[in-house]
């Protein structure tokens, strides 16, 4: 309901309609609410251009998103998404195979629950 504070847990794509930024569109595949963080989740299967990636980068660095997990399909796809989110902390990257690892590239690998247990 309007006005009211939204519930913890998951949430679709269908239904974030709410998370929109002024002038700009920014709907993560899945949120993950949990208390105090709220986190946006891609799941990337196809490259996009780099511009593309540039953009949601930004958006997501000013969202009130407090982690954003992009689980790439291909190596290809990880590799350009870690060069263009540079050295933010709050944007991590993980394969497919291995979701229990998140990379950023200021800090490298480190576990899922280290990434999410740190305020960004």
């Amino acid at each position: 309901t309007p006005g009211s504070k939204p519930a913890k847990g998951w949430v679709n794509s269908a239904a974030i309609g709410q998370y929109q930024m002024p002038g700009r569109i920014l709907v993560p595949d899945l949120v993950a609410r949990l208390p105090k963080k709220e986190i946006a989740i891609e799941l990337e299967r196809t490259l996009k251009s780099k511009s593309s990636y540039y953009e949601r980068a930004a958006l997501y660095e000013r969202s009130q998103y407090t982690h954003v997990i992009y689980f790439c399909e291909t190596s290809e796809i990880f590799k350009s998404i870690a060069r263009i989110t540079g050295n933010t902390k709050k944007i991590g990257l993980s394969n497919l195979l291995s979701k229990d690892k998140i990379y950023t590239p200021g800090e490298g690998f480190q576990p899922l629950a280290a990434f999410i247990g740190k305020a960004h």
